[in-house]
């Protein structure tokens, strides 16, 4: 599929790839002209396109190697820092889709007529309450861990 775009000529041509080391990026001479790196190096069309391909199948990533050549290397997991913020993310993700809901059961109350019965609107709300409390617990970031919502809250917020 790469093969068939670049083929295309939409990129450039198998004659113009060349790689840096110094950005970890790829450029063609017809796109970047002189623009590009001074560290950049020819490479082979199919080499270009065999690290993308794999990339794709592999999960690896494309990085320089102790010669500057383009590589796939295994990804390193994720820091300590990088997976906190992906849960805060997360949980931050988690307490606005349920945002809706607990504003539509307030203004609801005013008429008389909600949509949540107590025992569920509790149940959101001590879900809510387990989101916010969860960055202190010694689980925390671990997915594995993530307060879990009550099982019928996902038809209430699509």
């Amino acid at each position: 599929m790469l093969g068939d775009f670049m083929e295309s000529g939409a990129v450039g041509t198998p004659q113009d790839m060349y790689y840096s080391p110094s950005t970890n990026g790829f450029y063609a001479q017809s796109i970047h002209g002189d623009f590009m790196p001074d560290d950049v190096r020819t490479i082979d069309y199919g080499a270009y396109l065999s690290l993308f391909e794999e990339q794709g199948r592999s999960g690896k990533r494309i990085m320089p190697d102790d010669s500057g050549n383009p590589v796939l290397m295994a990804q390193e997991p994720p820091t300590l820092d990088q997976r906190k913020a992906s849960a805060l993310s997360w949980r931050a993700n988690q307490l606005t889709e349920t945002d809706g809901l607990v504003a539509r059961h307030r203004d609801e109350l005013e008429i008389g007529e909600t949509t949540l019965d107590i025992v569920q609107y509790q149940a959101v709300q001590m879900y809510r309450k387990a989101l916010r409390d969860w960055p202190q617990t010694e689980h925390f970031p671990d997915s594995e861990h993530r307060p879990t919502p009550p099982t019928w809250l996902t038809t209430q917020t699509q």
